[in-house]
């Protein structure tokens, strides 16, 4: 479990979660979670989604699923939210 403060526009890099589960809830302002689909292996991503989360909202993550994310803090101000990962 993490507990992540992210200041204003601080962004993750796009990953994906293998062999485990990921719920992110948020806290305390906004987290834009940005999906993505692999590009037929040629290491790029295309844009498949985008879910605003604000406090007291939740995401889960299927480690079954080929899904990559990124999350961002698109707001003013600090965010923080908390992450469990379970294998």
């Amino acid at each position: 479990m993490n507990l992540i403060c992210w200041e204003a526009q601080q962004h993750s890099l796009i990953h994906r979660h293998i062999n485990e589960q990921s719920w992110i809830y948020v806290l305390k302002g906004e987290i834009a979670e940005k999906t993505y689909q692999p590009i037929n292996g040629s290491g790029k991503f295309q844009l498949s989604g985008e879910t605003l989360l604000t406090p007291r909202k939740f995401s889960h993550i299927n480690f079954g699923e080929q899904l990559h994310h990124e999350l961002v803090n698109p707001s003013t101000t600090r965010s923080v939210s908390l992450h469990l990962y379970v294998k």
